[in-house]
């Protein structure tokens, strides 16, 4: 790989999951002379260190502030009622917060009950998702770490949270219960299981990005190799291999915090990592050194995706040669002339055909390496596209990132479209973010007059956005979706030309795909999925 170390080289050490926790520290449950006693409310908050996010929390004397009798007050509810905790080791607390709208969160207050001192934590505004009915909802993780000698023994956090108006929430109570814990790492497996992703990791004047599936004790990566030092563009190579792993001692990182001996054997090429693991709520480190040494530092990290992720809506069997998808599509047209036969917005025509698409296999396209997909429509004439009824797709696919380039398009009747870079599907932004960059096309298109085929080129600026996830209700049912806005501004007729596409969670497929006319926002062109299946099941 041209001097880049391959990422399960160098894995992270461990922590497990599913108890919210981060394992750290040396040696179980303290002891000594100065061992504090969980029960020792004050000599336990004056050793606690205690941060939500990026916001380190200050001791201030006295009681919590009193809970705000006014039903816009904010409710906090807790995650876990209890989590285990080791001495040394970093503890995360999960509460839900339901506030209204309008009213960001200030302050998190956290006590443990029979100390003198409080808790104070400075809320950043945001994060929230809005519920129905005009409320919001904001996770908050407390993260508390606790000091070499503590006793086992279980100890209570009181807390409260205030809003921009004043209002105090009501009290909740989260326990961490401080003990040795199961060493045997049957844990941090349980905790490993799903899918992980890897940022951009550089290398000599190149990078690779990519994500990690773990199920049982093995692990299946998915990489991307790129000529460059931020994983843009189009990868030189995207490969999978199978690790299998197994999971060992307990150890301590160069960090001071615990973690977990685990060797990672590579089936594919051959070869056994010595390496450390901790693995935390959303996010594992991993430090790999080789056959002989085992690594002390977790240069790594993994993390799972956000709920919103558009990751989700990527379907790497859409492109696995041999797959078939038989979609029924409903494509409406809406009148958008004021001048038009139909009020403005209303249906001029609507028809339904079907679309088979088989997957050849790899291919070459534009000096591009593509996935071929052949298709075919069949169905209401009407509302087929003519000349575009049957042909071959040219899609580039990086699995690792993930991404969906359309580099174009060749149909049987010699019409074609082609696009450099391709028109890109970036599963891997996070809802909000947005991609501009510019794209040369040529196209060869029949004439509506002369009937005659014509070419043109040029090139033409693309903003893409991923919007986050929408259900989204159509002819196949309520369907939850990824949401992709594109715009074009000054489309072929020197228009701004907006369209929206929606693909579904789990599926990949497209759902919904309409244009909007900028000068009116009616609705123009609109396909919709009546059903589907893939490789003969029904999706939907």
């Amino acid at each position: 790989m041209q001097g880049i170390k391959s990422v399960w080289r160098a894995l992270p050490a461990g922590v497990f999951l599913g108890a919210s926790l981060f394992l750290g520290g040396c040696g179980g449950g303290g002891g000594g002379d100065n061992a504090i006693d969980p029960a020792d409310a004050d000599a336990l908050t004056q050793a606690l260190a205690v941060k939500v996010g990026d916001s380190q929390a200050v001791l201030v004397a006295g009681d919590l502030p009193a809970s705000s009798e006014d039903d816009a007050a904010p409710v906090v509810v807790p995650g876990d009622e209890a989590v285990d905790a080791r001495a040394g080791s970093t503890v995360e607390l999960a509460v839900d917060v339901t506030s209204s709208d309008g009213a960001d969160l200030s302050a998190l207050f956290a006590k443990v009950p029979g100390a003198a001192d409080y808790f104070q934590a400075t809320l950043a505004p945001g994060g929230s998702k809005r519920l129905p009915g005009g409320k919001l909802l904001t996770a908050l993780v407390v993260s508390v770490t606790l000091p070499q000698n503590v006793r086992d023994g279980r100890f209570c956090f009181s807390i409260k949270v205030a809003d921009s108006t004043g209002l105090i929430s009501n009290l909740a109570e989260v326990c961490v219960d401080v003990g040795e814990p199961d060493d045997s790492g049957a844990q941090v497996v349980e905790a490993l299981q799903g899918t992980w992703y890897f940022a951009c990791n550089v290398g000599d004047g190149e990078s690779f990005s990519g994500s990690l599936e773990v199920s049982g004790n093995t692990i299946t990566t998915t990489e991307s190799l790129y000529l460059n030092t931020d994983c843009s563009g189009s990868p030189v190579d995207s490969y999978q291999e199978t690790l299998e792993f197994a999971v060992g001692a307990q150890a301590q990182a160069s960090d001071g915090g615990d973690a977990f001996e685990i060797d990672i054997t590579n089936l594919s090429e051959g070869g056994t990592a010595l390496c450390l693991i901790r693995v935390e709520q959303s996010r594992f480190l991993l430090g790999c050194g080789d056959e002989s040494v085992r690594a002390t530092v977790l240069e790594n990290e993994f993390t799972r995706e956000p709920e919103s992720s558009a990751k989700a809506c990527f379907n790497p069997v859409l492109y696995e040669t041999g797959t078939q998808v038989v979609e029924q599509v409903r494509r409406t047209f809406r009148e958008q002339d004021p001048g038009g036969p139909t009020p403005v917005g209303g249906i001029i025509g609507q028809g339904e055909f079907t679309r088979t698409t088989n997957t050849l296999g790899p291919g070459s396209f534009n000096g591009r390496n593509v996935v071929e997909l052949q298709f075919d429509e069949v169905g209401d004439a009407s509302v087929i596209y003519e000349g575009e009824e049957s042909g071959t797709e040219y899609v580039e696919v990086d699995a690792a990132a993930p991404s969906l380039g359309f580099a174009g398009v060749q149909y049987v009747s010699q019409v074609r479209e082609s696009y450099d870079p391709p028109i890109l599907f970036p599963f891997n932004l996070q809802e909000g973010e947005s991609l501009t960059y510019t794209i040369s096309f040529n196209e060869v298109d029949i004439n509506e007059d002369t009937g005659e085929l014509e070419e043109s080129s040029g090139t033409f600026p693309l903003t893409v956005t991923y919007a986050g996830r929408e259900v989204v209700n159509v002819a196949a049912g309520a369907i939850e979706t990824c949401r992709f806005e594109f715009f074009v501004p000054g489309g072929d007729d020197g228009e701004d030309d907006p369209f929206t596409e929606f693909l579904g969670v789990g599926t990949g497929l497209e759902v919904l795909f309409y244009e909007t006319d900028p000068a009116t926002g009616v609705e123009t062109d609109r396909d919709e999925l009546v059903g589907a299946t893939i490789n003969g099941v029904t999706v939907y």
